[in-house]
């Protein structure tokens, strides 16, 4: 059996959209818009994509396999999504169809035919497949060998700062908890989350606000690392959005995302910029959601500046961190205005 080499000599799926990004750096926000553009479809918020693309890179799968799995659901999704089957109908999902700008579109196409009729609408409206998936880019090197030039990735980014918070209200669900779906590990008996990977011991022994950060640098680097040894045409898939600098002025975002993705923006995609309260006036001005008030959102003052801002979360920081965890979160912190600038 290990002869058999696996093989689909043609597929549906011509366009797909990774929207990945740190967990907390702004996807739900942005997914929202991105599915307002002509011609791409819901975000489908379906963890095959970065399951796939995690066990490849950490070598537990055949690439054979792996290759043709992953191009096989992009087939069936992009199929489905046509004719709003296993799309997601639920009403207080922000990645769901009546979160969305143009949901209703989704249920008239429950009522559509499937068979090959599916396929000519497809050939015909040329739909771009449009996956949201946590922290992957770092090990996306099976997405780009599986889909080559019709892939394309946007990458959120934020201020690590602004992200403690959210991940440490998170952190010590990993390898414990069974509602949390992130790949884990075994290591010495304890499960851990797969970016601990070569840095377990420190993992452990960290405390858990310790650890937040020395995740972050991880997937950090490890995003660098695989964007630097690509060649330029593939580095050409990618594009980087800072969080801060889109929410306080998204235009020339809209249009790098148009290019990006060789189609543009609909007049729906300024109800879904107003929805999301873009562009604000402070970065944390946004829609005051149940879900983002679990994982430390609170709504600033009225009178809040980015300054006042950045110092409450480097006071926070400071209380509740090592001091070699603060070398690490300082030395994150430049990287990131050093690539991305001040927003203020």
């Amino acid at each position: 059996m290990k002869n058999i080499k696996l093989i689909r000599s043609t597929h549906i799926c011509e366009k797909i959209l990774f929207l990945d990004g740190l967990t907390g750096t702004g996807k739900t926000m942005l997914t929202s818009i991105i599915n307002s553009f002509k011609r791409v479809e819901l975000g489908r918020l379906e963890h095959i994509y970065e399951y796939l693309c995690i066990l490849d890179y950490l070598k537990k799968m055949d690439p054979d396999a792996s290759k043709y799995m992953t191009r096989m659901y992009a087939d069936l999704a992009i199929y489905d999504s046509m004719i709003s089957r296993e799309t997601n109908f639920r009403f207080n999902d922000l990645s769901g169809a009546f979160s969305s700008p143009g949901g209703l579109k989704y249920v008239k196409r429950l009522f559509y035919k499937d068979g090959n009729v599916v396929l000519d609408r497809i050939q015909k409206e040329k739909p771009i497949l449009h996956i949201i998936s946590h922290q992957a880019l770092g090990a996306m090197d099976l997405a780009f060998r599986t889909f080559g030039e019709q892939l394309r990735v946007i990458e959120m980014a934020r201020h690590p700062l602004f992200l403690l918070e959210h991940w440490h209200s998170y952190i010590d669900r990993h390898g414990k908890d069974s509602r949390d779906f992130t790949i884990w590990i075994n290591y010495k008996k304890q499960a851990l989350p797969w970016f601990s990977t070569g840095w377990e011991e420190k993992y452990i022994k960290s405390t858990s606000f310790d650890r937040v950060i020395y995740s972050i640098e991880w997937l950090s680097n490890k995003v660098n690392e695989f964007y630097t040894s690509l060649n330029k045409d593939r580095k050409k898939q990618i594009l980087f959005i800072p969080f801060e600098k889109f929410v306080l002025n998204p235009e020339p975002y809209l249009k790098a995302i148009s290019e990006l993705l060789e189609t543009e923006i609909t007049n729906k995609t300024r109800k879904a910029l107003k929805k999301q309260k873009c562009p604000r006036k402070v970065t944390l001005a946004g829609p005051a959601k149940e879900i983002y008030r679990r994982y430390g959102w609170k709504k600033p003052e009225k009178d809040a500046t980015e300054k006042v801002l950045i110092k409450q979360k480097t006071e926070y920081a400071e209380k509740m961190a090592s001091k070699s965890a603060l070398e690490v979160l300082e030395k994150l912190s430049k990287d990131y205005e050093k690539k991305y600038g001040l927003w203020f």
